[in-house]
């Protein structure tokens, strides 16, 4: 999981990409920039709990 902000100076496509390449899948958080966890920290912490949650229910 890659979460951004798309606010960041860094181009949100260049994180899809890398997600691509990764093969994980990528959350732009529209209301952050490059610190998503301290800009955002509500929005942040949804996206990322709920990562963790499938992971979790996929067994791994």
């Amino acid at each position: 999981m890659i979460i951004g902000g798309a606010g960041d100076s860094r181009p949100a496509d260049a994180l899809r990409r890398l997600g691509a390449r990764l093969g994980c899948e990528v959350t732009v958080v529209p209301d952050a920039g490059h610190h998503p966890w301290l800009e955002a920290p509500q929005r942040f912490a949804a996206v990322f709990r709920a990562a963790v949650d499938r992971q979790a229910r996929r067994g791994g």
